[in-house]
């Protein structure tokens, strides 16, 4: 359940997770995403951004399961 959840909103993991950095950083990728939406140029960024916080969020649950 924690995948899905670090997939689709990855600020929300953090938040539960209480890592308040990346949790910081992920909110503010994803709201200039939705800045960048304004601007027909830069649409292809935004699944960048998303992909970058989903991939770090999945990337911190597969640490900690390998600690344990």
């Amino acid at each position: 359940m924690m995948y899905v959840l670090a997939i689709l909103l990855p600020p929300v993991y953090f938040l539960i997770k209480r890592r308040w950095m990346a949790f910081a950083f992920c909110l503010a990728a994803l709201v200039c995403s939705i800045f960048l939406l304004a601007s027909l140029f830069l649409i292809p960024l935004v699944p960048l951004l998303w992909f970058a916080c989903a991939f770090w969020a999945v990337w911190d649950i597969q640490r900690k399961v390998l600690k344990e």
